[in-house]
């Protein structure tokens, strides 16, 4: 948190919106995928909880620290999220799907 202060400080002194440098539009969609996956793997039962975290530590290094650590790397946080589902089994894939569209308008 303390990395961005600068940043935030530059904008508030440009009288710019510190909220927009801050959480770009990357970010917040970063943070919004983020979010969904958490609640959707609250949802899966133990079996398919193992077998998605198995297939998450089966990524390379790279597509993991995208995914966890760069906040505004939408592509990066996708690509894991995409080779996440690819390596699961179909009735896992189906209580993902599922759990992410429930409660969408």
């Amino acid at each position: 948190a303390l990395r961005w202060a600068d940043t935030a400080a530059r904008a508030v002194a440009d009288d710019e919106d510190a909220s927009e440098v801050l959480w770009p539009w990357r970010a917040r969609q970063v943070w919004r995928l983020r979010l969904r996956g958490a609640a959707v793997l609250l949802g899966l039962d133990p079996v398919q909880t193992v077998r998605f975290f198995d297939a998450f530590l089966a990524l390379p290094l790279e597509s993991q620290r995208s995914y966890l650590s760069e906040r505004a790397d939408l592509t990066g946080t996708l690509a894991a999220m995409r080779r996440v589902f690819a390596a699961l089994d179909q009735p896992t894939r189906t209580t993902l799907v599922r759990r992410t569209m429930r409660g969408r308008t």
